[in-house]
Formats: structure tokens, sequence, C-alpha cells
């Protein structure tokens, strides 16, 4: 049997939306790449960087913001300056202010509308110190791993 999983090997071949993760702290959750409830809210860019948001239907996690700078159309690399948004089904939110991205892949699929270009793009986030608490948590986020995968429109 082949190999199934993409160029940033850990989602399977033809993914274009998911996300992996591993929190301890004030939240103890894992999500393995190959869990297919995650929903990505269509992400777009414009010259620089660009935004993705991950929903988590069958999880106690309601979403993930992704923000990843200086990255441009078609680029990959490592150590852009990348920030994370993580919100429970509960309300409570962390904010991973101190996070590089390293961006495996990303690849021309199709146009799209309006002349734009769609790209996927994988990728993993790490960050160097815990996720902060927003006003509504208690206690902040260990952020073992965060990995994903996106379809990105730039414009």
């Amino acid at each position: 049997m082949g190999d199934d999983s993409g160029a940033d090997g850990r989602f399977p071949q033809g993914t274009t939306c998911g996300a992996a993760l591993d929190v301890r702290g004030g939240l103890e959750l894992r999500i393995a790449p190959s869990d297919t409830s995650t929903a990505c809210v269509t992400a777009v860019s414009f010259g620089s960087g660009f935004m993705a948001s991950f929903l988590f239907v069958d999880s106690n996690l309601s979403h993930v913001e992704v923000e990843v700078e200086d990255v441009i159309e078609g680029e990959t690399g490592e150590n852009f300056p990348a920030q994370l948004g993580i919100v429970h089904d509960d309300g409570r939110e962390w904010i991973g202010a101190n996070c590089v991205a390293d961006i495996a892949e990303h690849e021309y699929v199709a146009p799209a509308e309006l002349g734009w270009k769609s790209y996927r793009v994988s990728g993993s986030i790490e960050c160097t110190t815990a996720a902060t608490v927003a006003e509504s948590a208690l206690e902040d986020l260990d952020l073992r791993s965060f990995a994903f995968v996106a379809t990105i429109h730039w414009g």
C-alpha cells in the first residue's frame, strides 16, 4: 500500500482543510491529522501574509484563528512571524503571540473567482511561550504542536 500522507508528512494526500494540535494546561486536547471534523473558513490574502480559521465540529474546541505574516504567494520557508487565537466552546480564549510558522507546501491549485488564485498551504506553528489567557480563561495554554493545511485565495 502506498503512502497517503501529504508533502508535510502529516495530512492525507489531497486534504485541503485540516488542523492537528496538542495542547496542555488550561485545556487538555489532542486532535490528530486524520480527524475529518475540521472545517475551514475561506482564507484570503492581499499581497503578504494570510489568515485562516479552523472550526472544530466534534470537539470541545470552538475554533483556532491563524495569522502568518510576511509570506508571499507561492512562498515556502521557515520562521515566518505568526499568531494563534484559540477559543473553547465554553468561551475561554488564549492568544499565542510569540510564534513562528514553517510553510512546507504552498502549491497552486486552480483559478478562483474574480481572477484570484487558490493555493494549498500546509505547515506548522511553534510558539516559544505559552499561549496567554484572555479575560475568560484562568490558566495559560501549553501549545505542544499545531499543524495545518488550508486553501488560501491570493488576490
